[in-house]
């Protein structure tokens, strides 16, 4: 954005601070055993995470900032015996390539380099291997070559789809399409379908991100090489914008316009029928592309959220209830208590001791699982940060974080059927309460969640 002149970056003079408090907790979550990155700091290590990280730490540098010598060194040798571990899916083993070359350790790159382009993989792992031969001036056709055996060409646009090898749940089709059009533009960025590929990423951004805040990353990623390298015809001319074949409005397009982050045209649901509308751009003068999006917006106003379980690809459906139930110190022997739980009907006492109980029911496995469940107002957990005193130690999540006025819980997977967590929380605040809806959620495919029905809850 510098290079082109577009200062005006919001909250641009906290980015050293940010970059600065990144670097100090990648430090603290590195794995002091063996220098390599899981998703959480107490797990095993991570490939994927571990190039990502390598692939962070070189940005960085190469923006001026200091990276200890400690951290890269260790990490640079936990990424080398990842990449040499047979073990490790070739999509990984093609990022930790390039993120070592990327961090000077051209040695293990080229040494490995053969042996992974003869793996089975999908193209964002071949798109890797491209931009790793460019960087060790090795040949990249045949790498090339593979990626573009595996790319989709549909409907004047080019894209690459997640693998169907059953192994990776680290890929997506914007992930893969970002780093398949990154590759294109580092070996021709004349390449005339380059801006089939764009024009794919612009049909499937979602509002102003793509899909999840990894995938928004990797396409601005792909974004800024196009700025970079391709230097595109003139601006000029206008764009007429129709509804149903009436005219919107028209912009005029000047260099000042580039400048902006967007133009946006807003049109009411008043202005739209119930059935088919049609939308029409028309150009005239001028030579640059234009890419646009079209998006539709519902909000349903209702006093009662009912429970969301959308059907996924095979029509089978996630789902996740809530239940809160009341702890009490009950007689479990002659000489023994224990405490239990009994149904509330959400109608609460205060200093209930609460146990909220979620259960979610899976389809099929789920990778990266994101639960959030807010709390009643009048509820609170026993202490900031800690709604423990759970039941079973047998966590089959890997992080909780609790917030003011929710929980959230982290899965790395999610096996196939029902599962249960259980948590905490003190009944406060006499009064009558709505709790928003629990959501479950793949956190790299947002689309595959589902949400439990809001609850009431009254504390006398």
């Amino acid at each position: 954005l510098k290079m082109h002149g577009l200062s005006d970056i919001k909250r641009q003079e906290e980015i050293p601070r940010m970059v600065r408090a990144g670097l100090n907790r990648l430090a603290r979550f590195q794995h002091q055993d063996t220098g390599g990155w899981g998703w959480w700091e107490h797990d095993a290590d991570s490939p994927w995470m571990t190039a990502y990280v390598l692939y962070g730490l070189a940005t960085a540098r190469m923006e001026g900032y200091k990276v200890t010598d400690k951290m890269l060194t260790k990490a640079r040798e936990a990424a080398g015996k990842m990449a040499r571990e047979p073990r490790t899916f070739p999509d990984d083993a093609a990022f930790l390539l390039y993120a070592l070359a990327l961090n000077g350790d051209t040695g293990t790159a080229r040494s490995e380099y053969d042996r992974v382009l003869r793996s089975k993989m999908h193209g964002g792992g071949y798109a890797y291997l491209v931009l790793t031969a460019k960087l060790l001036g090795m040949d990249t056709a045949p790498a090339m070559a593979l990626m573009n055996r595996h790319a989709v060409s549909e409907d004047s646009t080019l894209h690459w789809r997640e693998g169907t090898y059953g192994y990776s749940w680290d890929w997506d089709d914007r992930e893969m399409t970002a780093m398949g059009v990154r590759a294109m533009l580092a070996v021709n960025p004349n390449d005339p379908r380059i801006r089939a590929v764009l024009r794919w990423l612009m049909l499937h951004r979602t509002g102003e991100y793509w899909g999840s805040t990894r995938d928004t990353a990797w396409v601005m990623a792909a974004f800024c090489d196009y700025l970079t390298t391709v230097q595109e015809l003139s601006p000029g001319g206008e764009v007429t914008v129709k509804l149903n074949g009436t005219v919107r409005q028209t912009f005029t397009l000047t260099p000042d316009m580039l400048k902006q982050q967007q133009i946006s045209l807003h049109v009411p649901a008043s202005e739209l029928r119930p059935d088919k509308n049609d939308v029409t751009l028309e150009r005239t003068g001028g030579t640059s592309p234009i890419f646009y999006s079209v998006e539709l917006k519902q909000t349903v106003a209702t006093e009662d959220i009912p429970a969301l379980s959308p059907a996924g690809k095979t029509g089978d459906k996630l789902t996740v209830t809530r239940e809160y139930l009341r702890l009490k110190p009950m007689k479990a022997g002659a000489y023994s208590w224990s405490l239990q739980t009994e149904p509330t009907n959400n109608q609460l006492q205060q200093g209930d001791r609460i146990r909220v109980r979620l259960t979610i029911d899976a389809p099929r496995e789920m990778a990266y699982v994101l639960v959030e469940d807010p709390f009643p107002s009048g509820c609170e957990v026993n202490e900031r940060g800690d709604a423990s005193e759970v039941v079973d130690w047998g966590y089959w999540w890997q992080g909780v974080d609790v917030r003011d006025d929710q929980i959230a819980f982290f899965a790395k997977t999610i096996t196939k059927g029902k599962h249960v967590i259980e948590y905490n929380l003190r009944a406060q605040t006499p009064g009558s309460y709505h709790a928003l809806p629990t959501l479950v959620q793949a956190m790299y495919t947002p689309e595959t969640h589902a949400e439990a029905a809001e609850s009431r809850v009254n504390i006398k």
